[in-house]
């Protein structure tokens, strides 16, 4: 797992310039592949600005993708990016009912759009993945269907020759089972077509999260206060708990008071010929 790093000395005054100054190259290690879930949809909208006005902290979010083979940035590769809103909610997903009491569900406070169902909460872990490997072994659980056409919170971007795609977003929420995490996946070979993404392969399918301190720090914040779905530990979550360790953002203050926002930066190492097995 790559972590990010972060030289934050100007950031206050150049946040923007300070992290593209300042995001160091990680050692070269290619980067374990997680799990899809079961929210991603392929609308490849090319924008950098993927909040759509949904309330919560600011979030600038740096990804720098690397060639694994060279150890040099990759750069024109498009970084797909998805999370859920400050509510634990996916855009696509907003009218979603009851698949989560079959996977997802956990005790009050069901997960996005989910009702909880009867028969006592399953243990917790990502509805597209099981939080144990033997779980559900030979019988994947059924992916919901999109219940709207909502695009909040996803986007898409390309890399420069630093291998850097930059996003605005804010900082996500979580739902029942999951500790907070943001989806991504890497694209190559592909272009611009109008205002989306066409063409090429996804070379890497992934997650990252968050320290804990961070949201012990934030969740008495509002709109996060007010979610009252119980939130789970990163240690006990079932995808990013395992392994070695999670991949987490690096992630430092734009100003005095959470409310004027964070940056954070993380980098991961791809092979671009690669058709990833995670889904």
């Amino acid at each position: 797992m790559l972590l990010g790093g972060l030289a934050a000395a100007c950031v206050l005054a150049r946040p923007a310039r300070a992290a593209q100054d300042a995001v160091a190259e990680p050692a070269c290690t290619l980067t374990p592949e997680l799990t899809e879930g079961p929210f991603y949809l392929d609308r490849q909208k090319l924008r950098r600005d993927i909040s759509e006005g949904k309330p919560g902290l600011p979030l600038v979010l740096r990804i720098r993708l690397l060639d694994a083979n060279t150890c040099r940035p990759l750069p024109a590769a498009a970084v797909d990016l998805w999370h859920c809103d400050a509510a634990g909610v996916y855009s696509g997903f907003s009218g979603l009912a009851g698949f989560g009491s079959q996977v997802a569900g956990r005790g009050p406070g069901p997960g996005p759009g989910f009702a909880p169902g009867p028969g006592g909460p399953p243990p917790p872990g990502d509805p597209g993945m099981p939080p144990g490997p033997d779980r559900f072994a030979g019988h994947p659980p059924p992916r919901p269907r999109p219940s709207d056409h909502q695009t909040f919170l996803r986007g898409l971007q390309f890399t420069g020759a630093d291998g850097v795609a930059e996003f605005r977003s804010i900082v996500p929420g979580w739902y029942a089972g999951r500790a907070v995490h943001v989806h991504l996946k890497a694209h190559v070979g592909g272009k611009r077509q109008g205002g989306h993404y066409a063409g090429g392969h996804v070379c890497h399918t992934g997650q990252f999260g968050f320290a804990e301190d961070f949201y012990n720090t934030i969740s008495p914040l509002q709109p996060y206060a007010q979610h009252h779905v119980p939130r789970t530990p990163l240690q006990q979550d079932g995808i990013l708990g395992r392994g070695a360790g999670p991949a987490l953002l690096t992630l430092t203050p734009l100003g005095a008071a959470p409310q004027q926002g964070y940056l954070g930066t993380i980098a991961f190492a791809v092979d671009p010929a690669a058709v990833p097995s995670a889904r």
